[in-house]
C-alpha cells in the first residue's frame, strides 16, 4: 500500500493544476457573436492566442481583469472604413479599437489603390496599398473590396458620362 501513496500525490498535484495564462478575463457575460444567449464565464489568453472560453475555470495568470457587469465579445468588423489615410499616418487605429472593431473592410466606392496616374512616380497599385498597410504594421486586420468607383476613375476618369464600350472593357 505505501507504494501507491506516491501515485496518489502525483493524481492529486495533477488535478489540482491550473494552466497558465498571460491574461484572464473573469465575471464577464460572454457573447459569442452567433446572436446566441449570452453565458457568463471567463477568457483566458496566452500570447496572442485565446486559448479558452467558457464557463468558470481556475488559470495561472499574469494579469486577471474582472469584467463584472461588461459584456465580452468578439472583434466587430467595420464594413465601411474609409480609415485607409489614418492609418496610414497612424496604425495604432485607436478610435476603432476603443470601439472593438478588429478588422477594416475598404473598398466601398473607392478603394486605397489603384489611385493616381500610371505615368506618374506617385501612382499606386490596389496590391501596393495593401501592402503598404501592411509594412506599417497597422493594430487591426485589413482588407478591401477593389472599388468600382476607384476603377471607373483610372480608366473614365471624373467626366459625369456613360462608359464607352472601350472602357467597360478595360474596366472588366
Amino acid at each position: 500500500m505505501k507504494k501507491l501513496y506516491p501515485l496518489i500525490w502525483v493524481l492529486i498535484l495533477g488535478a489540482c493544476s491550473r494552466p497558465d495564462c498571460d491574461v484572464l478575463i473573469t465575471n464577464g457575460l460572454l457573447y459569442d457573436g452567433t446572436g446566441a444567449t449570452p453565458q457568463q464565464g471567463v477568457v483566458a489568453i496566452k500570447s496572442d492566442t485565446i486559448m479558452y472560453i467558457g464557463p468558470e475555470k481556475k488559470f495561472n495568470a499574469k494579469q486577471t481583469l474582472d469584467a463584472q457587469g461588461m459584456a465580452v465579445s468578439p472583434g466587430f468588423i467595420n464594413m465601411l472604413s474609409w480609415g485607409y489615410s489614418s492609418l496610414m499616418e497612424d496604425g495604432r487605429s485607436l478610435s476603432d479599437l476603443k470601439q472593438g472593431v478588429t478588422l477594416e473592410v475598404f473598398g466601398e466606392g473607392t478603394s486605397p489603390g489603384p489611385r493616381g496616374n500610371k505615368a506618374d512616380d506617385d501612382y499606386i497599385g490596389f496590391g501596393d496599398a495593401m501592402k503598404a498597410l501592411e509594412n506599417k504594421g497597422v493594430s487591426t486586420n485589413i482588407a478591401s473590396y477593389l472599388g468600382a468607383a476607384s476603377v471607373r476613375i483610372q480608366t473614365v476618369g471624373y467626366d459625369n458620362r456613360k462608359a464607352t464600350e472601350d472602357e467597360k472593357k478595360q474596366m472588366n
